[in-house]
């Protein structure tokens, strides 16, 4: 094993560590900025969104992979319809795309290394930042967005070493950035399930 997959590998048992010990909500809320789940799970959907919907049709593994875990058979078109119909989603879509035009000056360098692919130079653009723009988890989710669009799919770990848009935002970023999106991805699309007639993030 080459010493930057040990590294990884110790992050991510650190993670996993963290998410069975302070518990799932609250280490993903505390690193994208939420204190409520419905914000996680309103995020989680807005990637799935702008991740757009034909990747997220078109990956058959998904579906037995995570919605599986609920427990749950769902019609994947189904459950992209209700979270791109959901209010929670629509209004955090918003709030996020004003966030992303308001840090437009400060991530402009940042910005037009991710639309060019270039994620190793996005990193170093980032790290030019000052150290408080770095710890901004307002900041990360601008990062992320534009990732996620620019690769046009949602960030994604359902197995080792992750999609395209996972690894880019662990380079720009750091893994548990990239973990903690993820995640949200994969909560929204649970919780995207329908059942019993009852609305997504019912009860939120």
């Amino acid at each position: 094993m080459e010493f930057r997959e040990f590294v990884e590998d110790k992050e991510n048992q650190n993670f996993d560590k963290d998410l069975l010990e302070e518990g799932v909500l609250s280490v993903i809320g505390t690193i994208l900025g939420y204190t409520l789940v419905g914000g996680i799970l309103a995020f989680g959907g807005t990637l799935l969104i702008m991740g757009g919907k034909a990747y997220v049709l078109k990956m058959r593994d998904l579906w037995g992979k995570i919605i599986g875990k609920a427990g749950k058979k769902a019609e994947p078109r189904n459950v992209m319809q209700a979270i791109e119909t959901n209010s929670q989603v629509k209004a955090e879509k918003a709030k996020i795309e004003e966030k992303h035009r308001s840090y437009e000056d400060s991530l402009k360098e940042v910005y037009e290394e991710i639309d060019r692919r270039d994620f190793e130079a996005a990193k170093q653009a980032y790290y030019r930042l000052s150290r408080t723009l770095q710890a901004n988890p307002d900041i990360h989710k601008a990062i992320i967005t534009e990732i996620t669009k620019a690769l046009k799919e949602p960030p994604l770990y359902i197995k080792s070493p992750g999609n395209s848009t996972y690894q880019a935002i662990k380079k720009v970023l750091n893994i548990r950035v990239a973990r903690a999106a993820a995640q949200a991805v994969e909560m929204a699309l649970m919780n995207g399930v329908e059942e019993d007639g009852d609305n997504i993030y019912s009860g939120q």
